[in-house]
């Protein structure tokens, strides 16, 4: 290896190592709407002892639910950090940088130590910036290589257990992100089932038996809720065989679109030259793949067929394909970046892997410098903001108050969950969720949704229509109301369809 290589291969890994902590350094991480959704399921299932069979909704087909695994795979960060979101940050760096040594040792193991040091540093550039804002799909994109390690193993030596491997793996990422692992699952098949006859490996097919593991969560939820999912999925086949199509050829045309671009947008930051440059690499490899060099690596054709299969079989589900949907490829679009780079000549696969990672580090130093003190404290959209608020309402308020949050979204998962933890490190105090007592509080962000705002909220679900007792500002224009109730004023009940919980989680 040359001297300029392992320069950018070690560079590479430092600015990823920086970025993936960078936030958790700060004392911070993205504090939105399904981050905090999550944050008060795990606290449900921590500090109300609640045992809970699924995760977040799909986000695709309403009634269809995650599996639980990404909730209890942070118990015990939450546990060891009290709840703490910065002790969770700190996990989630962990696990990105575990992610990126898998990445590291699958490649290696599959081909050599340069091309896994290859895809690992793309790889780390790609995911590091994104260890403050994971959500259950991280948990399929920790796991895709390892699938597809166990997956080339049974094709290449045809043993039982690294098909078991294979599919309990699929299972737990099927767990994690359901709109990645059921296609690919359906793409695995016949290629599994062919080397089975093929090799008179029947007894093999019983591997797939491993599945009822990971998957017993979702049976037992339907078991236990008359099969709302199956009922759910059959009622959106349904509806969606029954619909009108539209415009085929625009359907597939923006399908075909996302199939160039969703991965791209990700894996480039939306810079224009990376979305072009790795468009080559794309039709590179499709061109290589053809050529009597490349088939003797057949693990960039099972690349390409799964990424293309993906696609294709995704073509029955006629709603919007989201980006986080394909996370899970970035791995494995790293190590076929790797695998391309090794039938490459030596100097030609070190020229293209530097102006592949320049850019990539670049982009890294760049979020890097930008993000300073003065970034993460004027940001609304981070842990540290909404800790700031809960903390300025207890600080304020007496041993007993009453307090209400307002959002667009109706949810307010970010300023529940803030209020809730201040409240388990503040013991003294008192404060009662969607309650009016003596001394209440509106946690309120404004809204430019013609359907609802801040004033139509609280005249006409917590009836109040004086001005508040007093008013604290925040950032971004977000407002707490302070009210001192008379007695006839707390009599007066706050509508009895406000969202108080996660019934819509």
């Amino acid at each position: 290896m040359t001297k300029v290589f392992l320069y950018i291969f070690w560079s590479s890994m430092v600015v990823s190592l920086l970025s993936c902590l960078w936030f958790v350094f700060h004392g911070t991480i993205y504090f939105h709407t399904d981050i905090a959704r999550d944050f008060l399921l795990i606290e449900d299932i921590v500090v109300n002892n609640q045992i809970t069979l699924i995760g977040p909704h799909s986000g695709g087909i309403d009634g269809v639910f995650h599996g639980p695994a990404w909730l209890y795979l942070n118990v015990p960060a939450f546990i060891l950090g009290k709840g703490n979101p910065i002790a969770i940050g700190w996990f989630w760096a962990f696990l990105v940088i575990s992610s990126i040594a898998l990445v590291y040792f699958v490649t290696k193991k599959i081909t050599d130590t340069k091309i896994a040091m290859i895809s690992s540093a793309l790889y780390g550039l790609i995911i590091s910036d994104s260890s403050a804002n994971l959500i259950n799909p991280f948990g399929a994109v920790l796991l895709s290589p390892l699938f597809f390690y166990f997956f080339v193993q049974y094709i290449a030596k045809h043993k039982a257990k690294d098909l078991v491997l294979a599919f309990f793996t699929l299972g737990m990422i099927i767990q994690f992100q359901m709109a990645w692992g059921v296609p690919i699952f359906f793409l695995s098949l016949p290629i599994i089932i062919h080397k089975i006859i093929t090799q008179r490996k029947y007894l093999h097919i019983f591997s797939y038996g491993i599945l009822a593991i990971p998957l017993s969560t979702f049976v037992l939820f339907d078991l236990r809720h008359q099969f709302l999912q199956i009922k759910s999925v059959l009622a959106y086949v349904t509806h969606t065989s029954t619909q009108a199509r539209g415009n085929v050829f625009v359907f597939l045309g923006g399908r075909l679109q996302e199939m160039f671009l969703s991965l791209l947008n990700t894996v480039s930051f939306g810079n224009i030259f990376l979305q072009l440059y790795f468009s080559l690499v794309f039709v590179f490899t499709i061109y290589y793949i053809k050529t009597k060099k490349a088939r003797h690596s057949p693990l960039l054709n099972y690349l390409l067929y799964f990424y293309v299969g993906y696609w294709i079989l995704t073509l029955f589900y006629k709603g919007t394909m989201w980006g986080y949907y394909t996370t899970p490829f970035i791995p494995l679009f790293c190590i076929a970046l790797g695998l391309l780079f090794k039938i490459l000549p030596k100097k030609i696969m070190l020229f293209v892997f530097f102006i592949t990672i320049v850019p990539l580090l670049y982009i890294n130093i760049r979020n890097i410098v930008f993000r300073n003190d003065t970034f993460f404290k004027t940001n609304t959209g981070f842990w540290n903001f909404y800790s700031r608020q809960a903390q300025t309402v207890f600080n304020d308020a007496g041993s007993e108050f009453g307090w209400y949050v307002y959002t667009a979204d109706q949810y307010g998962y970010s300023s529940k969950y803030a209020m809730h933890y201040t409240q388990r490190m503040l013991k003294t105090k008192n404060g009662l969720s969607y309650v009016k007592k003596p001394t209440t509080y509106l946690i309120i962000f404004p809204s430019t949704n013609r359907f609802t705002n801040a004033y139509d909220w609280k005249t006409n679900k917590i009836y109040l229509t004086r001005a508040p007792d007093k008013v604290f500002k925040f950032q971004g224009g977000s407002y707490v109301e302070k009210y001192i109730l008379t007695p006839e004023e707390q009599q007066v009940p706050s509508a009895s369809d406000l969202i108080k919980d996660l019934t819509f989680r």
